[in-house]
């Protein structure tokens, strides 16, 4: 595992290996993480892991600061499974003095989180764009719990011709269903042991799902009411999507998702369930 700072020299060493993986991060490593990186590793190809806070993507200032910044932990948990390199570059580095390009997410982007959080996808497809001109790799991995992060890359990717396939690797929950995320730790105690709530509210709109019901507006009520009688507040948002490309539908499918965003005490949680599994491939 070699670490590198420097763009210039991560270039070097990638272009000296062949079918690179590419796995970006923004540090706090937990098992979700690590469940990508030892995907992109079974894959056969050299595994590059970036490691970057990438304050482009937060629309809050104090949301950046509070970002848990654990370097060592992180570099301590990415021996256990050998990535090839860890990128962890400088903010300097990544945008010097001047730097003005700005990669724009788009329409898949408005909703949602981008209504919620303003400018944030286009932080993401920023960096994103300039990680895969640096690095080239083969593939992008990413996770299913940032699913509509996934569309808008996939979208950036189509638009901009970038020759890179992305994979996407399934929610990794922890054994009470809460989806794995940095900032649960620190939710409080109490909102830790309801948080599994969510998860289960999901789970109650694919079997009702699975039963027959289509109505989006129907099953949206189902995870509402789950959420309501399990004592958790109102969410941000409730809703049934297409999975491509994060439009409402009044009929959901098999690639329709199911989304949440909720604020448990100050820890805002993100969570989805799609109504069928498939091959997490785009």
């Amino acid at each position: 595992m070699q670490v590198c700072r420097d763009i210039k020299a991560l270039q070097k060493l990638c272009s000296k290996l062949e079918d690179i993986a590419f796995v970006p991060t923004m540090g706090a490593l937990h098992k979700g993480h690590m469940s990508l990186i030892s995907k992109a590793k079974a894959s056969g190809k050299k595994t590059v892991v970036s490691i970057f806070v990438n304050r482009a993507q937060f629309n809050n200032e104090e949301d950046f600061n509070k970002y848990p910044q654990t370097e060592e932990r992180d570099l301590s948990l990415l021996e256990s499974c050998d990535p090839d390199i860890v990128f962890i570059p400088s903010e300097e580095e990544i945008y010097p003095e001047g730097f003005e390009k700005q990669v724009i997410a788009g329409k898949v982007a408005k909703e949602w989180e981008g209504a919620d959080r303003p400018g944030h996808f286009d932080g993401v497809t920023t960096i994103l764009a300039k990680f895969l001109n640096i690095i080239r790799p083969e593939v992008l991995w990413l996770g299913q719990k940032d699913a509509q992060q996934v569309a808008v890359v996939a979208n950036m990717i189509r638009n901009l011709n970038f020759s890179v396939s992305l994979k996407v690797a399934p929610i990794v929950r922890e054994a009470d269903g809460l989806a794995y995320s940095s900032r649960n730790v620190r939710l409080s105690k109490f909102d830790r042991q309801r948080a599994p709530e969510i998860y289960r509210g999901l789970k109650k709109v694919r079997a009702a799902f699975e039963k027959g019901e289509r109505q989006s507006s129907s099953l949206e009520s189902i995870l509402r009411d789950s959420f309501k009688e399990a004592g958790l507040p109102n969410p941000e948002y409730a809703a049934l999507v297409d999975s491509r490309d994060f439009s409402l539908v009044k009929e959901a499918s098999d690639s329709s998702l199911a989304i949440v965003a909720m604020c448990l005490g100050k820890v805002r949680l993100l969570d989805n369930f799609k109504m069928k599994e498939e091959p997490h491939e785009w």
